[in-house]
């Protein structure tokens, strides 16, 4: 990933990271799930969340500022703005 947010993406992020894949967020899921199974005493607890209109949701001005607090470049910042 390229120098922008790397630092301030989670290693478990799958979702806008190059070369990264539904496939392998599901099997990482899969693994931890069994990791958890094999455990006693252990529960595991899934939630399922859709974000098709997720940037509708939020304050646009609070994504930017954000975006501008974790280091985004400020043409990238430009271009966002214009696509929210």
């Amino acid at each position: 990933m390229h120098g922008d947010i790397k630092d301030g993406i989670c290693s478990e992020q799958y979702g806008g990271v190059p070369g990264s894949l539904a496939l392998l967020a599901l099997i990482h899921l899969l693994h931890k799930w069994n990791q958890v199974m094999d455990t006693p005493d252990k529960v595991i607890r899934i939630i399922f969340l859709d974000f098709r209109n997720a940037f509708d949701l939020i304050d646009h001005n609070i994504l930017l500022e954000n975006c501008c607090k974790i280091g985004v470049r400020p043409a990238l910042i430009g271009w966002l703005s214009s696509y929210l």
